[in-house]
């Protein structure tokens, strides 16, 4: 059986809700699924974090014990990502900016002008 999940972040790399689509249409086991996707949702909302829920779930990122448990799992290594991804952006961002600053002001940068030294 094929999954396709979801996952929504919040500008800062958090996962804030999922969502999971595989399960035929109208079945019972659709309804128990799209309910622990909502349920899951508002713990991710609520401030869990998807590694902190996975550990509750029972099992290791080995061997999850559940089809949740391996979810969030996924969903935690995709959070750590976004995160990086995003902490590298702004501090790259940051870095711009710095240089930008520095050549309005009729400053230099150190790659510019040797290291940082003073010119004369």
């Amino acid at each position: 059986m094929s999954w396709l999940v979801g996952v929504g972040f919040y500008a800062d790399g958090r996962a804030g809700e999922i969502f999971i689509d595989g399960v035929k249409s109208g079945s019972q086991l659709e309804g128990l699924v799209d309910d622990s996707a909502v349920l899951i949702s508002m713990l991710l909302q609520s401030g869990w974090s998807p590694a902190d829920l996975a550990k509750k779930l029972g099992g290791d990122e080995e061997k999850p014990a559940s089809l949740f448990g391996l979810l969030l799992h996924q969903v935690a290594e995709l959070e750590r990502d976004a995160i990086e991804g995003i902490t590298a952006a702004i501090k790259a961002a940051e870095g711009r900016d710095a240089a930008q600053a520095a050549m309005r002001d009729g400053g230099s940068t150190e790659d510019e002008e040797g290291g940082g030294q003073p010119t004369t």
